[in-house]
């Protein structure tokens, strides 16, 4: 029984020292975020979408000292076509955030990473299905052959020679 109090105490300390690590790493990404922190009237648009998009937590995110930093990453990811309701859907439903010391830290963290992709454009993905699907069509009236799929992987195929 000794020795189970014992690594559970060794693991308590390594998690403390692990949560000290973390802070100090975020701290200069979060202070230049919120040194860019949107206009009063984007910040209160943006929380009415954190209180849609995750109410049980809206208060405690809003209320972390992070969520000024947490409304730039909204802000931005808004500028790069994302919707921040949506984003905060999918960052809240990755894990839970009851148990997040900082749930804005958290967020922040997950939409960073959701938001460096590109946006989801709805007409270029319509553009790309229907011109498929029109050369699909014409291949097969002219009774040609669709061309054979290469087996090497497009990346590959650009790839510079050592």
């Amino acid at each position: 029984m000794k020795n189970h109090a014992h690594q559970a105490e060794a693991a308590r300390q390594t998690l403390h020292h692990l949560h000290t690590a973390a802070d100090h790493a975020l701290v200069p990404v979060i202070d230049n975020l919120a040194a860019r922190q949107p206009s009063d009237q984007a910040s209160r648009t943006l929380a009415h979408d954190v209180r849609a998009a995750v109410p049980d937590h809206a208060d405690r995110i809003l209320t972390d000292p992070a969520w000024p930093a947490l409304a730039t990453v909204l802000a931005d990811a808004e500028a790069g076509g994302h919707k921040p309701h949506q984003l905060l859907k999918e960052a809240a439903a990755q894990r839970e955030l009851t148990s997040a010391r900082q749930p804005a830290r958290v967020l922040i963290t997950r939409i960073q990473h959701t938001s460096r992709n590109p946006a989801p454009n709805p007409r270029a993905e319509a553009a790309r299905r229907a011109t498929t699907m029109r050369l699909s069509a014409t291949a097969l009236s002219a009774g040609v052959a669709e061309p054979a799929r290469s087996a090497v992987p497009a990346e590959q195929k650009h790839r510079p020679r050592l």
